[in-house]
C-alpha cells in the first residue's frame, strides 16, 4: 500500500498539472483567436463550448469516479487532458475548435471531480484536513502555466509548439503521479433522485455557489476595477488580480491547519467575513494601493470556501441518507459532482451579473454583489457544515 505522504504528493501533482494545463489554454486564447482569425462573436462560441462541456463533465465525472474509482478515472483523464490540449492548437476551423474545446472541458471536469474525490479519501485515511493544500497546488499550477504562457508569447514561435511542450510535460507528470495513487475505494453511484432530495447537499451547494461567485467575480473584475475606478496603468491594474491569486494560494497552502484547529464551520465563516470586509475595502478604497489590498483580502477570505465545502460533500455523512453509500465510500464522487455543479453556476453567473449591474449603476456598486454572496456563505455555513460532521 502506498504511504500516505506519497499518496498526498501524487494527488497534489494532479491538482498542479490540471492548473498548469488550464492556464496554458486560457492565457493563449487570444493567440488561438488570431490563428483562426476569429471575431469576438465567433470566439464567444468557443467560450460557450467550454462552459457547456464543463457542466456536462461534472455529473459524468461523478458517475465514472464512483463506478471505476478515482484512481482509474484520473489515470485515463491525465492522458486525455494533455492530448486534447495539443489538439486545440491544431484545430483547423471554428467547428473543430469548438468540438475539441467541448472534449477538453468535459475531461477537465471529470478530473476535477475525481481529484477532489481522491482528496477526500486522503482526508479519511489520514484523519486530518488536506484539501486546502491540494487546491493550493491547483492555484500554483495556474501561476506556473500563466508564466509559461507569458514566456512562450515573448519568445515567439508557433502556438502548437508551446501546447505540445506543455502537453508532454503534463502527460509525464500526470502519469507518474497517477501511478503512485492507491486504489481508492469506489462503489455503485447512488440514484440521482437521492442526491437531489438531500437537504444538506443542497445547502453545501448553496455555500459553494456563493464561494465560487466571489472567486469568479473577483478574478474577472479585480483588474478592471483598479483600472477604471482608480485610473491605474494596465500593468498596475494587473497587480490586483495577481495579488488576489497570490493571497488565495498562500491561504490555501496554510489553510488545512486552520480547518483542523477551528473546524469547517468557523473556517468558512471567518473566510466569508474576511472576503466581505475585503469587498468593503475595495468599494471604499480612496486609492489604487487600498483597492489592491482589498482584492488581496478577498482572495485570502474566499480561499478556503471551495476546498472546505467540497471536502464536506465527499465525506460519508454528506451522502444521501437512503443510500448504502453512507456505510461505504461509494457515492462520494457523485456528491462532490452535485455540489461542484451548483458551485460552477456561481462561477459562471457571478461575473456576468456584476457586468450587467455595473452597466446600469456602476462597477463600484456592482461589487456589492460579492459582499452579499460572502454574507450568505456565513449564514449558510452552520446548517450546511454542522449536522453530522466531524472536525478535521
Amino acid at each position: 500500500m502506498n504511504r500516505p505522504a506519497g499518496s498526498h504528493r501524487a494527488v497534489l501533482v494532479v491538482f498542479l498539472v490540471t492548473g498548469f494545463v488550464s492556464a496554458t489554454w486560457a492565457a493563449r486564447l487570444p493567440a488561438t483567436q488570431e490563428r483562426l482569425e476569429l471575431s469576438a462573436g465567433r470566439l464567444a462560441f468557443v467560450v460557450l463550448a467550454i462552459e457547456g462541456g464543463a457542466l456536462v463533465g461534472l455529473p459524468l465525472g461523478g458517475h465514472l469516479a464512483d463506478r471505476y474509482g478515482s484512481r482509474r478515472t484520473l489515470a485515463v483523464g491525465m492522458v486525455g487532458f494533455p492530448v486534447s490540449l495539443g489538439l486545440l492548437a491544431i484545430a483547423p476551423s471554428l467547428v473543430w475548435l469548438c468540438a475539441t474545446a467541448i472534449v477538453w472541458a468535459v475531461i477537465n471536469s471529470i478530473l476535477d471531480v475525481a481529484m477532489n474525490s481522491a482528496g477526500v479519501e486522503l482526508e479519511v485515511r489520514r484523519g486530518r484536513s488536506c484539501m486546502a493544500r491540494l487546491h493550493a497546488g491547483h492555484s500554483a499550477g495556474l501561476l506556473v502555466g500563466g508564466l509559461g504562457a507569458v514566456a512562450a508569447a515573448t519568445i515567439g514561435g508557433p502556438l502548437w509548439g508551446h501546447f505540445i511542450v506543455t502537453a508532454f510535460l503534463a502527460l509525464v507528470a500526470g502519469c507518474a503521479a497517477t501511478a503512485r495513487l492507491p486504489a481508492f475505494e469506489n462503489g455503485r453511484r447512488p440514484p440521482r433522485r437521492e442526491i437531489g432530495r438531500d437537504r444538506r447537499l443542497m445547502l453545501l451547494g448553496a455555500v459553494a455557489f456563493c464561494g465560487f461567485l466571489v472567486e469568479g467575480g473577483a478574478g474577472n473584475w479585480a483588474a478592471v476595477d483598479v483600472r477604471n475606478h482608480h485610473g491605474a496603468p494596465a500593468a498596475v491594474a494587473a497587480l490586483a488580480y495577481t495579488f488576489f491569486v497570490v493571497t488565495l494560494t498562500v491561504t490555501r497552502y496554510v489553510g488545512d491547519g486552520l480547518v483542523s484547529r477551528f473546524g469547517r464551520v468557523k473556517a468558512v465563516r471567518a473566510g466569508g467575513l474576511l472576503a466581505g470586509l475585503g469587498t468593503v475595502v475595495v468599494i471604499a478604497a480612496p486609492n489604487t494601493t487600498s483597492a489592491i489590498g482589498g482584492w488581496g483580502t478577498v482572495g485570502a477570505g474566499v480561499a478556503l470556501l471551495a476546498p472546505t465545502v467540497l471536502a464536506a460533500a465527499g465525506q460519508p455523512e454528506a451522502r444521501p441518507v437512503s443510500s448504502s453509500a453512507r456505510q461505504s465510500h461509494s457515492g462520494g464522487s457523485s456528491s462532490i459532482a452535485a455540489v461542484s455543479t451548483m458551485g460552477y453556476f456561481g462561477s459562471f453567473s457571478g461575473p456576468a451579473l456584476i457586468g450587467v449591474i455595473a452597466d446600469r449603476v456602476g462597477l463600484t456598486v456592482a461589487i456589492g454583489v460579492l459582499s452579499l454572496a460572502a454574507l450568505a456563505a456565513i449564514v449558510l455555513a452552520g446548517p450546511a457544515l454542522t449536522s453530522g460532521t466531524r472536525r478535521h
